[in-house]
């Protein structure tokens, strides 16, 4: 988590509804740019090898030179949840949920065009967590 005066003197507002608290822009750095998001427009992080795939709302997935578990450290815990060892979620950004089979859920996220697909274990965690 940040510290220091750039974090105390970072604003606690929520950005949107529902959305997490305004840290400030987050850089994601890529393998040729870096790009400058508000932590409220990420949907999803999810793990891709030593690196991970950055949902954006609006854009297409960004491949980001960081962690899964630099991300779980990094985004607060009461906006994003890690439903999966490689997925974390961003639960206010989900605008809705639909079963495909009993191995596959797929999630529709607010301002992304493509669905996100879940496997049964992910699934269990996301109903536990999501309110009915």
């Amino acid at each position: 988590r940040p510290s220091g005066p750039a974090a105390e003197s970072a604003p606690a507002a929520a950005a949107g509804p529902g959305g997490p608290a305004d840290l400030g822009p987050l850089p994601l750095a890529g393998s040729r740019q870096v790009d400058i998001v508000p932590l409220s427009a990420i949907a999803w992080v999810a793990a891709c090898r030593n690196m991970t795939r950055v949902q954006v709302a609006g854009r297409r997935p960004l491949l980001v030179r960081r962690s899964i578990t630099a991300w779980d450290s990094l985004l607060p815990p009461e906006h994003f949840g890690r439903i999966d060892r490689s997925l974390l979620i961003r639960f206010a950004a989900i605008r809705s949920t639909q079963w495909r089979s009993r191995c596959e859920t797929v999630v529709f996220f607010r301002g992304c065009d493509g669905p996100l697909s879940l496997g049964r274990a992910a699934t269990t965690r996301l109903k536990a967590i999501l309110p009915r």
